[in-house]
């Protein structure tokens, strides 16, 4: 998921390519606004850093989807793991007053603290019974794409959108996720994998479709 092709960053997802993508499917389709929100969202998940946007009219810079990166905050989880015990250290260099009780007090609050939501930084729908399913790099992607794609299909008319091999929202993903470079990945994987999660976490598509209607 670096974006790196040959060198060259890869060009950041557009509103008429997402738009593409659903007029592959019956209708109704979502909106041009709902593409370009769409877009955003995936080209913030697939290359974190600022990319240049292209002077295009379905390029819009800004969106009410927040994204944050999964990438890069559990590594500065990780790195502040590894230091605190340093810091916490009689002989660190710059060290923690002796004297200071709060200041220290607070540190092994924070590791503690980091310790126990670490697993919930690297995975951001995991769960004690999913920890032994080993994540692939697009199944993150998948879950939090899956929402605002079932969102948009929901408000474009579309009756019971469905998250299974299928459905709308698996092959919008597929093609997705293989634009975000996580290769070609089938819809049956992708419809398996959102079933998985949405029922662990004791959601149906009647409480997709009711999340989606408030938000």
């Amino acid at each position: 998921m670096s974006g790196d092709q040959g060198g060259a960053k890869a060009p950041p997802i557009i509103g008429a390519e997402v738009h593409g993508w659903f007029h592959k499917f019956s209708p109704p389709h979502p909106s041009d606004a709902d593409c370009v929100e769409l877009a955003i969202m995936m080209t913030k998940l697939a290359w974190p850093e600022p990319v240049s946007w292209p002077p295009h009219p379905w390029g819009l810079v800004e969106s009410s989807m927040t994204v944050w990166n999964f990438d890069g905050v559990p590594k500065a989880a990780q790195t502040m793991l590894a230091n605190l015990p340093l810091m916490l250290s009689p002989f660190a260099v710059p060290a923690v007053p002796p004297g200071d009780a709060e200041g220290r007090a607070a540190l092994v609050d924070l590791q503690a603290a980091l310790n126990r939501a670490l697993l919930y930084l690297q995975n951001p729908y995991a769960r004690t019974d999913q920890s032994r399913h080993r994540l692939k790099s697009w199944h993150v992607p998948a879950v939090l794409l899956s929402v605002p794609i079932f969102g948009v299909l929901v408000r474009a008319g579309h009756p019971k959108p469905g998250i299974t091999r299928n459905s709308i929202v698996a092959g919008v993903l597929q093609l997705a996720l293989k634009r975000m470079e996580h290769g070609n990945i089938e819809t049956g994987a992708i419809g398996q994998h959102l079933t998985r999660w949405f029922s662990a976490s004791g959601m149906t598509t009647n409480d997709l479709t009711a999340y989606v209607t408030k938000t």
